[in-house]
């Protein structure tokens, strides 16, 4: 459906800047941000934190939507940001790079209407939950292990 859409260069360059400005502002900067901060100030389970912050404004950065859409589907359009971003924050400690998650981010946009339509559509909550909670929960968990993993590690190999 994708490739035979009407649109499909200007579906693809608006989910590919967007894919790369939102990466590089939130897994980029935010994250760096807020993982620097805990680093000073020595704050534990600095990468889940993090992931968690910067997770925050990414899911609140699309309240924005509310100018235009039903705003039932934009809380969930916040929510599952919430949880894709934690996800694309633990894809970015891991592979410490912005390619993968900018990747994954321009092809979850990459749709027909992505570039003409920004009418969000509402999904139930229980649909909702049920494909985002289990990744919320497994990010999470892998991002606790990885703190207790980097806890453990000597003081001159971390620094």
């Amino acid at each position: 459906m994708v490739l035979q859409a009407k649109h499909l260069l200007v579906n693809t360059l608006v989910a590919l800047s967007a894919a790369i400005f939102e990466e590089s502002i939130n897994r980029g900067f935010f994250l760096s941000g807020f993982l620097a901060y805990a680093q000073y100030n020595s704050r534990s389970y600095k990468l889940t934190r993090s992931a968690i912050y910067s997770s925050i404004l990414f899911g609140t950065f699309h309240l924005v939507n509310l100018l235009g859409g039903n705003s039932s589907a934009v809380f969930q359009q916040v929510f599952w940001a919430f949880v894709i971003g934690v996800f694309l924050a633990a894809l970015r400690f891991t592979t410490n790079t912005l390619f993968w998650g900018m990747l994954i981010h321009f092809l979850l946009d990459w749709f027909p209407s992505a570039s003409t339509k920004f009418d969000i559509q509402q999904a139930s909550w229980g649909i909702i939950l049920a494909v985002f909670t289990p990744l919320l929960v497994a990010s999470v968990i892998y991002l606790v292990k990885a703190d207790q993993a980097y806890q453990k590690l000597p003081a001159e190999s971390v620094a």
